[in-house]
Formats: C-alpha cells, structure tokens, sequence
C-alpha cells in the first residue's frame, strides 16, 4: 500500500506514517474508492494492515482488503462491528483540507486567503494514486437534520458568509486548472448519531458558487428529506452533488463502508 521509498511524487513517508496508518486501518475501516474520487461509490474496504520490512531494509504497510461483487447483499457484507471514520469539524468558523494539486502560486494564495478568513490552518491531505482527483474541502461544521442552511450561514455570520464565496469566486476566475472539486462536508447529528453529507461542485465556476450560495445550499434539506427514514439506520456518509442549478443525491455509504442507493418515493 505505501513504503518508505522515494515515490513518483517525490515524497518519502516516514516509518512513523506508515505505523499511524496501519494502526488506523486496523481499527476501523477505511473505505477504498478509486483514484481517491468521491463521485463516486467505494468499491470496498480496508480491513487489516501490518508494516514489513522489505529485503532493501525499507519499509511497506501491507494490507489486505475486501473488493465488492455485484452478487453480495447488504447482509452478506456486514462487517466485524468495526466502523468507519466520520470527522466533525468542531471549530468555530469552517476547516480546510487541499492536496498537492493546491501547491502553486494561485493554489497557495487561495490557502492563505481561507487561513485568513477562518483562523484555521489548511490540512493536507495525502493522496497516492497514479492521477488522484484533485479536491479542496471546506468542513462546516455540525448541524441538526433539517436546519443544515441556517445553521451555516448563522454560524459563520453574513460578513464572513459573504467573504467566503467571494473568495472562492475569484480563485475560479483565476485558476488554470478546470479539474477539481470543491466539497463542502457538513456534519449532521440526527438521534444521537452523526453522520457526513458531501456537496461535490465539479464545474466550480464563478456563477455556479453564486448560485450554490444563494440557493443551492438552501435545498440540502429538502434534498435529504426523502432519506429521513433511511437516514435514522446505521448511515455514515451521504454523497450529493450540485450542477446546473440542480442538488441531487448520489449514494451514501454504511458504516462499514458499503454503498447504498435510494428510490424517492412516489
């Protein structure tokens, strides 16, 4: 899975990563979803890993995991009890997360400029894969099913509401580059349970930040609402995107990593 060798990104991970890593894997699992792309549904789990060392005297994490079949059913694919991670972002105004994709002049201007809106430093993420999908997430924070848009805009204020999309605005006018995705992650608490909601933005252009602002972000409730019921069982992650004016449902994952679709009802 990784090594201590120079990688085709230039990195080195240090013995203490690969350690961290596989501790993480072994206690909870680790949804695997190709090329790191959110859009779409993982296609399985990391299940248990272990650090070996290698006959050049290097270091690997090896790891075994379980790929998904068109024939298993939800039954069939339920876990050990152990249960994927859902982050909160418990902070007072939103948390960013980048990769490298972000490590050029305009990508570093745009970092700082959210530093400086949300007192947060931006986390990197580490993504190895031979193209990975290049994401900027903005954590927002937890909200109460059903009050997830007024929660925001009253939690971050109208002066920093409007900072913030205004900033994101003009990276989109300035950015070279077309292929990424801005996710804004919300934590949801509904009984007791928290649970993640994803609105990917993959055309993140000036008028469509616009319009996510001003309306798109309004209808996530009303989006979710045909998942009220689904959403009271063991759901750990909803996936929704916004394009064309438009917030629909992708999929959500269970707990342990597998994907679910809904059918509204009629």
């Amino acid at each position: 899975m990784a090594t201590t060798h120079i990688d085709l990104h230039g990195d080195r991970l240090s013995l203490e990563v690969l350690n961290s890593l596989a501790s993480q894997i072994n206690e909870r699992y680790l949804p695997i979803n190709v090329n790191h792309d959110i859009r779409q549904p993982t296609v399985g789990r990391l299940v248990s890993a272990e650090v070996v060392k290698m006959p050049d005297g290097e270091y690997a994490v090896d790891g075994i995991g379980e790929i998904f079949e068109p024939s298993d059913t939800l039954a069939s694919l339920t876990g050990d009890g152990r249960k994927m991670d859902i982050t909160v972002d418990d902070v007072e105004t939103f948390s960013v997360y980048y990769d490298r994709a972000f490590l050029n002049e305009e990508g570093r201007e745009l970092l700082q400029e959210l530093e400086d809106l949300s007192g947060q430093k931006p986390h990197p993420t580490i993504k190895k894969a031979l193209e990975p999908i290049s994401i900027l997430l903005i954590g927002v924070g937890i909200f109460a099913l059903g009050g997830i848009a007024t929660g925001f805009f009253s939690k971050l204020g109208e002066d920093l509401y409007d900072k913030l999309k205004k900033t994101l605005v003009n990276y989109c006018e300035k950015k070279t580059s077309a292929d990424q995705i801005l996710d804004f992650r919300f934590s949801i608490e509904k009984n007791s349970r928290v649970f993640e909601v994803h609105v990917l933005i993959s055309s993140n252009t000036e008028q469509i930040i616009n319009d996510f602002f001003s309306e798109g972000i309004s209808k996530i409730d009303e989006t979710l609402h045909f998942l009220y019921s689904e959403l009271a069982k063991d759901v750990a992650r909803v996936v929704l995107e916004y394009k064309d004016s438009k917030l629909t449902f992708s999929y959500a994952v269970r707990s342990d990593c597998v994907p679910l679709s809904f059918g509204k009802s009629k």
